[in-house]
């Protein structure tokens, strides 16, 4: 009896070690999905990084808490960041080519 229950929980055990991996990955990619979400928020947003340059310029709305906790460079810009009337921190990286920051930011 004991070898049956044995062998019962060390195939239960593997195939519970199988299902955790996928399950993370899936976890992880809805995650993944959910903060690109946040890029396209036009309601809840309260930094604007205005990016690129006069000719050629775009505003990515972005949330202070994933930016500060994600890079310790906006963790710094953050800190000099002026709110304006509406709460909004803006900051300034003119001389970063546009596609270049959406592949960084997203």
């Amino acid at each position: 009896m004991e070898r049956i229950n044995s062998a019962i929980f060390n195939k239960l055990r593997e195939n519970i070690l199988k299902l955790v991996p996928q399950t993370m990955e899936k976890i992880l990619g809805k995650l993944s999905t959910d903060f690109r979400n946040l890029l396209d928020d036009e309601e809840d947003y309260n930094v604007i990084i205005n990016v690129g340059n006069i000719s050629n310029f775009k505003q990515f709305r972005a949330h202070s808490n994933v930016l500060r906790y994600r890079s310790l460079y906006f963790k710094n810009q953050l800190l000099n960041a002026k709110k304006d009337e509406n709460n909004i921190k803006t900051i300034q990286l003119l001389n970063i080519p546009i596609q270049q920051f959406d592949f960084i930011i997203k």
